[in-house]
């Protein structure tokens, strides 16, 4: 297969390996020392769908909704650590949401 394959490609393949090789590696280090690694920077960003109170002029009109008596808008997204944020290790981020209903179980 590897003679089929132009030669760029077969570079491709093998940094796939090493890189495989580089999470292992890194894998067993904090194993072994977890010390050695006291940070990591994300790759991904982690938030949640919520609902905050309307501000007109600021969110969209079909977002708006009635809770309670209150204008509130829907799908505001409340971000927890975005990509590339650095976060120690052990490190704990925390936010504190609230139902909208009082009957409200999702």
């Amino acid at each position: 297969m590897n003679d089929a394959i132009p030669q760029k490609t077969k570079v491709a393949t093998n940094c796939g390996i090493k890189i495989f090789n580089a999470v292992v590696q890194g894998a067993v280090m904090f194993g072994n020392k977890p010390s050695k690694i006291t940070h990591r920077v994300l790759t991904t960003t982690y938030e949640a769908n919520c609902t905050e109170n309307f501000v007109k002029g600021v969110h969209p009109e079909e977002k708006n909704f009635l809770a309670n008596g209150k204008e509130m808008c829907e799908d505001i997204f409340s971000c927890f650590v975005k990509e590339n944020d650095v976060v120690r290790l052990g490190q704990k981020v925390k936010k504190t949401f609230y139902p909208v209903r009082k009957d409200q179980t999702k």
